[in-house]
């Protein structure tokens, strides 16, 4: 129910795409063997508590916790108009979902979930800012407090103080008496409509003078997030689109929003329409850019349907994409795609007709060049129309770019750390199945040793409780070891960490002071060669390029001396194993997956600096400083206070990165052997307790009752050995699936 009990009409889903009845289906789904693997892996990890002690069972608990409640999070990110919501419609085969028709339309982060995992039933939750929060946003505080506080002399951003006062504003003229209670609130729907998405995330008429009941973007200015379920659609795997603000609004505080809702994303969609692709004014989303991870970003080149010879200028504009990209990245090859969202929502809608390939030359020239439809196809009525052909739909779909889209998803899902842990979880749980079956094997010896056939003497019961005892008294000796082992390891790791941070910090912060210096001399002698000069900007995009490689390199240096430990280590965890269980130690080492360190997000390099505003805050710096080493010596210092920040945050993320590494290789190898010890000393506990009663109740042969007694033992050892041969089986073929269909996951 919407705040005034009214119930909206729900949208429609999403059209049922079936080729037998003249439909046509793209055939790519999205996440499908990621989503098959896990959830097979889920239930061996169930089946595998039926055979582990509650020490080991924690351990497969926690990670079939994790694996259930992973969701990849796939921002898309573009400038206003460049058709993002047009995209993401076509993305998730909902044609009519987000507007399209308000530019811009988001205001707010929007959370597309497919496949999720709800603990209601709610259809849409928008988040409302806080009263602290809102006065933050509202005022100019946080970051952009900060920032402004940092300017020179003189400096008043008067642009955005206008945005910010039309913002607060129009928020009261919008909200009226309800504006200050409905700050820190949510607004929740058991459905979800187009007139609801408008009030809430759209903005809607710019000037502030809208009355309260307009259908857009009533409480749009409070709305910190919004939240919508939806049907799976084309995904197979829980997957969350992020639709951001417009990275070229010129209302600079959603840029800020822009980069934190990034922070959190898993891949990152960049769409650029063709008409404009990568132009010099696109400074704020290339910064963006810098911050990401370039092996997880595709670039969608969208509106090539507004081409004059959409052939021919869709590969010059690629070419100059590429070697754009290339320059900014060098070494990275990001998946570019040529589409038209327009085309694959034409091709998804209902109403194919809409889309008419015969009245347009130009779109029917460029499907019939690339091989999607033939000639014949595109003269005379509409096929797909009303005699249900399903060729226009294909052809559309298959030039729309969205089929190579949902492809690079996959290929980015099978390198993705989500891969990479599947892979992690089977060879820990097929550790901990080859384990438990040695050690199920040895207890079947020890009863077999101890009795023959149904009987059991006094004189063998006791030789064999002898043993056990000093068995036990060993596995308690091993678990020590192991708990001593475990905390030294991880002490060893987090020297690395402190020491590489140190370094990392040390090279960050030189690369800035040299650049702050190449800058300044710079400057200087423009001045003193040049005479008057009107004024003078700074490109930030080489001292980020510059941070972005040492911080890579330094982080890659942490990352290789981790792993090498683990490698030290990994003779002296073999050892323990083979202390645990003979049989098995060996064998095992295969299980033992090394961890990679995950990988840090570099989001800090995409932030906003002072240095990165527009010619006027230059003019009134240069006005400020009339000397020219004062001019160069001021600049110095902002570019070295700036980016020291920068720094600060870079390292901050790397350390954490690499201290949640550490926690987590400790607890999955060393915390295996640990969990293995404590399972098998229980169940020598137990037999040790079932052969100091069986010593007491015999004197020669065992009676009915102890006979029976070790019948069942027996009984249960070889259901629990049957168990692991068949769990074995199961996550050999899990993992053989995972290294046929996720060859790029990081092993």
């Amino acid at each position: 129910m919407g705040p005034g009990g009214e119930r909206p009409a729900i949208l429609h889903p999403p059209p049922r795409y079936v080729d037998s009845a003249g439909h046509f289906d793209p055939g790519v789904r999205v996440g499908s063997s990621l989503a098959r693997l896990t959830q097979e892996l889920i239930d061996v990890g169930g089946l595998l508590l039926e055979v582990l002690e509650p020490a080991g069972a924690q351990i497969v608990a926690d990670a079939m916790r994790g694996l259930e409640h992973q969701v990849c999070r796939v921002a898309v990110i573009g400038q206003i108009k460049a058709g993002k919501s047009s995209f993401i419609n076509a993305l998730v085969q909902q044609p009519d979902l987000l507007p399209t028709d308000v530019n811009p339309w988001t205001t707010a982060t929007t959370n597309l979930h497919f496949c999720a995992r709800q603990e209601s039933e709610d259809a849409a939750v928008f988040h409302f800012f806080a009263a602290s929060e809102w006065e933050q946003l509202a005022e100019g505080g946080g970051k952009l407090r900060e920032l402004t506080e940092r300017l020179v002399p003189g400096f008043e951003p008067e642009l955005l103080r206008r945005h910010l006062s039309a913002l607060k504003t129009r928020a009261a003229a919008r909200l009226g008496p309800e504006f200050a209670n409905l700050l820190g609130r949510q607004h929740r729907f058991a459905s979800l409509s187009y007139e609801i998405l408008r009030q809430y995330v759209c903005q809607g008429d710019l000037t502030g003078s809208g009355a309260a009941s307009e259908s857009a973007g009533r409480y749009s200015d409070i709305t910190k997030s919004a939240d919508i379920y939806l049907a799976p659609g084309p995904f197979d795997y829980p997957i969350t689109v992020i639709d951001t603000p417009g990275t070229n609004d010129p209302f600079l505080v959603r840029d800020e929003i822009t980069r934190r809702s990034l922070e959190s994303a898993d891949l990152y969609i960049v769409v650029l329409t063709a008409r404009q692709a990568l132009s010099a004014s696109d400074v704020a989303l290339l910064r963006i850019l810098r911050g990401l991870h370039k092996e997880r970003i595709i670039v969608f080149l969208n509106r090539i349907d507004e081409l004059t010879d959409i052939g021919k200028d869709t590969e010059l504009i690629l070419a100059s994409v590429q070697k754009r990209l290339r320059n900014e990245f060098p070494g990275t090859d990001i998946a570019l795609i040529p589409g038209s969202a327009w085309w694959a929502n034409c091709a998804v809608a209902s109403d194919v007709q809409k889309f008419d390939p015969s009245a347009d030359c130009r779109a029917a020239n460029y499907l019939e060049h690339k091989g999607f439809v033939q000639r014949q196809h595109l003269v005379g009525p509409v096929p797909g129309g009303e005699d249900g052909s399903p060729l226009p739909r294909a052809a559309l779909f298959a030039g729309s770019g969205l089929e190579q889209v949902y492809k690079a998803l996959n290929e980015l899902l099978g390198a993705s750390h989500y891969a990479s842990e599947l892979r992690q979880i089977t060879a820990s749980f097929t550790a901990m199945v080859r384990a438990s079956k040695s050690a199920t094997q040895l207890d079947l010896q020890s009863l077999a040793r101890s009795h023959s056939d149904t009987f059991a003497t006094a004189e063998r019961t006791k030789a064999e409780l002898s043993r056990m005892r000093g068995e036990l008294k060993r596995l308690n000796e091993v678990s020590s070891v192991i708990g001593r082992s475990a905390a030294q390891f991880k002490q060893r790791q987090m020297n690395i960490v402190s020491r590489e941070l140190e370094e990392l910090r040390i090279h960050l912060l030189g690369t800035v002071n040299d650049c702050a210096l190449t800058e300044r001399d710079a400057l200087v002698n423009a001045l003193l060669i040049g005479g008057t000069m009107r004024t003078w900007t700074f490109d930030s995009q080489p001292v980020r390029r510059a941070l972005a490689d040492v911080f890579i390199d330094g982080f890659r240096r942490a990352e290789l001396q981790l792993l090498e430990l683990q490698q030290d280590v990994m003779p002296h965890l073999l050892g323990l194993l083979a202390l645990l269980v003979p049989d098995a130690g060996a064998s095992m080492q295969s299980d033992i997956v090394h961890r990679p360190v995950p990988r840090p997000r570099m989001m800090p390099l995409g932030a906003s600096v002072a240095l990165d505003l527009d010619e006027s805050w230059w003019s009134l710096f240069w006005r400020a400083r009339p000397a020219p080493l004062q001019r160069g010596r001021e600049l110095e210092r902002l570019i070295r206070t700036e980016f020291s920040r920068v720094v600060e945050e870079l390292v901050d993320a790397c350390k954490h990165s690499l201290t949640d590494h550490v926690i987590a290789t400790t607890e999955w190898t060393f915390g295996i052997c640990e969990s293995i010890a404590r399972s098998i000393s229980r169940r020598r506990e137990h037999l040790v307790a079932y052969y100091e009663n069986l010593q007491q109740e015999i004197d020669g042969t065992a009676d009915p009752p102890t006979a029976s007694e070790q019948q069942h033992y027996t009984t249960t050892f070889n259901e629990r050995l049957d168990k692991c041969e068949a769990l074995g089986r199961s996550l050999e073929r899990i993992g053989r699936y995972i290294t046929r269909d996720f060859p790029g996951a990081r092993r």
